[in-house]
């Protein structure tokens, strides 16, 4: 019993000791180490990842049908987010954001860059909710881009970040964890079966659709796509992984081309495959073996910048420096692989 009593003084004396005022501690630093203070890992993601997250307004034609069953036609309004996958303004953002839409108009934040811009949509995937938009740029500048992430390692719990503009309210920041994975979600309007997707508790309102979901190290991880309207803090994103697959496999498919140039590529490299007789890339003494170096003047890295720059040539473009030709190619011949 005497040692019971021995260690309620001393347990009482701990919980006394003073403990410094807010102001006390403040008065200490710098100004320099107040803001070093303030500084979280959330901020720090926000303010690496926003300049890359853009404001999508369209013009759309909507239509319905009246009392007596007729469809009717009317022009509205719509808005979602998205960001910019390449710097040359290649943009990803859901496919429900531009649906039927006459008109897109891009703009960034406050402070990163106050011009708004067209878009034009190069290509669509409904079925997947996605879409791939490219800036109008006359001046050729670079646009900051959303770093890749991973969705093959996420973790239950870990924190994630949505930068979006839900209702207009534009690059609003919300943080949360993953809440769950591999979700299959059935979307009524428009109608979408969506499997394997990332739900998170992370505020995700309308007009967030087509934004980033980052990791805590800044990196995407997913597009934010769906919301349970009957519930609170239940969202739904598209893996970054899935994302990136559908890129390769339909965004950038052939289909998507604006020019026929009349040759065809290997899977993995830019090595030329096939040429067709009579084609501007027979024109142009292309080869079967030959390798794609530079489009319009710009270098091929590898096989993801071929298909992104490839996505540019327009019909009726002539080269640079060259007197004919209907569509450019800027080639470079290379030791056959």
């Amino acid at each position: 019993m005497m040692h019971h009593l021995l260690l309620v003084p001393a347990l009482t004396g701990l919980l006394q000791d003073p403990i410094p005022e807010l102001e006390e501690v403040l008065q200490r630093l710098t100004p320099e180490e107040r803001v070093a203070r303030r500084v979280t890992p959330e901020s720090m993601v926000v303010k690496h990842a926003s300049p890359a997250v853009v404001f999508i307004q369209t013009d759309q034609i909507v239509e319905s049908r009246d009392f007596f069953g007729r469809i009717v036609r009317r022009e509205a309004s719509g808005s979602g987010s998205g960001f910019v996958l390449k710097k040359e303004g290649f943009i990803v953002t859901n496919n429900h954001v531009i649906a039927n839409a006459k008109g897109i108009q891009v703009s960034f934040a406050a402070g990163v860059d106050e011009t708004q811009y067209t878009a034009d949509v190069v290509s669509t995937v409904p079925e997947e909710d996605l879409a791939l938009l490219k800036l109008r740029n006359p001046e050729g500048k670079a646009f900051p881009t959303v770093p890749m992430g991973t969705s093959s390692d996420l973790m239950i719990g870990e924190k994630v970040i949505a930068i979006g503009n839900p209702y207009g309210h534009t690059h609003t920041v919300s943080t949360g964890i993953i809440s769950g994975l591999h979700r299959n979600v059935e979307i009524s309007n428009p109608r979408l079966t969506f499997n394997d997707l990332i739900q998170t508790d992370a505020s995700i309102n309308f007009g967030n659709s087509g934004g980033p979901l980052m990791n805590i190290n800044g990196e995407l991880i997913g597009i934010n796509t769906a919301v349970n309207s009957q519930a609170e803090n239940i969202g739904f994103a598209i893996p970054v992984d899935r994302v990136m697959l559908v890129l390769k496999e339909q965004l950038l498919k052939p289909d998507a081309y604006n020019a026929w140039l009349g040759f065809s590529v290997l899977d993995d490299s830019p090595q030329v495959g096939v040429v067709s007789p009579h084609s501007p890339a027979s024109e142009a003494g292309l080869e079967p073996g030959d390798v794609v170096i530079a489009i319009n003047g710009q270098e091929v890295q590898d096989m993801d910048s071929f298909r992104f720059q490839r996505l540019e040539v327009q019909a009726g473009q002539r080269p640079h420096g060259a007197r004919v030709q209907p569509a450019q190619l800027g080639l470079g011949r290379r030791t056959a692989l």
